[in-house]
């Protein structure tokens, strides 16, 4: 009640992206909307806290290394971190009974992968696919599943969907060193952090974008219309392709063929929840490299009796 329908920037999405850009708005000095069609903060990133006796992350889990760009708002949020080692604590099973990883790598069938690392930090263009990267080394055996499963582990593709450069330019490969880390009070703190001054309209289902040189203008499905001078959607690329929103004018041929060409993995994360522990104590992920996908189990615990992964 009270908020002007007219504004200087509108935000479309309260997820990390959206409240992090609306914020950086409002410290230069600009009044700003944030529309949101769901009823809270987070977008994917999406904490649990009635499924066990601590929070458990449905989304987006780890903060991952000591460079990653969320750190400065968790120290300013005053939240706790619970790291998670990676190499020592990893269990891998490629084909067979599961290994610890520094044992997986010992084996001389393994010894050909070790150098992948350093040969996707030497690429150069021009582009090519993981499956082109994998084919030029010569990897076979238990060497090239684990190849496979160093391009694969973050992304959300198959080799031959991954292109290697782009898994280059966003560092993707540094992701397999070093330590992960959890919120221990719920990722989802953070995102709520960023965005806890924020004039956020949640409910707000976008159905039509209005926008032209001076101004733009957003309606909800239930024909709630706000405008403002400018406007920053971070809708999924998926939500987007689908043309569940509409553009008046319609948007450029270029803008229409990034949304054909761009694609998003498939994704699937299901929470189990177990009486007691039957893993060792000290696993952080148990990662399958064989089958018809890649599975990865990073394993958490509370208290005795509320064990779950």
């Amino acid at each position: 009640m009270g908020k002007p329908d007219h504004t200087d920037a509108l935000v479309i999405g309260a997820g990390m992206a959206g409240v992090t850009a609306a914020r950086e708005l409002v410290r230069a000095g600009l009044s700003v909307i944030v529309v949101e069609a769901g009823d809270r903060i987070g977008g994917r990133l999406r904490t649990v806290r009635d499924f066990g006796a601590d929070p458990v992350e449905a989304g987006a889990e780890f903060i991952h290394g000591v460079g990653a760009a969320t750190w400065s708002e968790v120290r300013a949020a005053g939240l706790q971190t619970r790291p998670c080692p990676l190499v020592r604590n990893t269990m891998l099973e490629l084909g067979g009974a599961a290994r610890w990883l520094p044992l997986a790598l010992l084996h001389p069938g393994s010894w050909s992968a070790a150098t992948i690392l350093r040969s996707i930090a030497r690429l150069v263009p021009p582009d090519q696919s993981a499956r082109e990267f994998l084919e030029s080394r010569g990897d076979r055996g238990r060497a090239r599943i684990l190849a496979e499963m160093a391009l694969t582990a973050h992304l959300p593709g198959s080799i031959d969907e991954i292109g290697m450069l782009g898994l280059l330019e966003d560092g993707v490969h540094k992701l397999e060193t070093g330590l992960n880390y959890r919120v221990v009070e719920g990722y989802d703190r953070v995102p709520i952090f960023v965005g806890r001054e924020l004039d956020i309209r949640f409910g707000f289902d976008v159905d039509t974008f209005h926008w032209g040189p001076d101004s733009v203008g957003v309606r909800s499905t239930d024909g709630n219309e706000l405008s403002a001078r400018t406007a920053i959607s971070t809708l999924p690329l998926g939500v987007l392709a689908a043309g569940s929103v509409h553009f008046e004018p319609g948007l450029p041929e270029s803008k229409l063929s990034a949304f054909r060409d761009l694609q998003m993995g498939p994704v699937l994360k299901i929470l189990l929840r177990f009486r007691e522990r039957f893993w060792p104590r000290r696993l952080a992920i148990l990662a399958c490299g064989t089958g018809p996908m890649t599975l990865y189990w990073p394993a958490g615990y509370g208290p005795p009796g509320a064990v779950y992964i």
